[in-house]
């Protein structure tokens, strides 16, 4: 990833790579729970539960 940051060429093809996907509405947002505000802390706490830790889904 730090080596598309570097260089100007890779990184201005990935932004056309994301914006294209939003524009198409491609991607989708998985989230593991949702918390009303009010729970802000306990979302929190159970962003760093080892239950939580899956390669998608934070929590929202």
């Amino acid at each position: 990833m730090l080596e598309i940051a570097r260089d100007p060429e890779p990184l201005r093809r990935a932004v056309a790579f994301v914006v294209s996907g939003l524009r198409a509405e491609a991607f989708r947002p998985v989230a593991d729970r949702v918390f009303p505000l009010e729970e802000v802390v306990e979302a929190h706490r159970h962003c760093w539960t080892p239950q939580s830790r899956r390669p998608y889904g934070p929590a929202l």
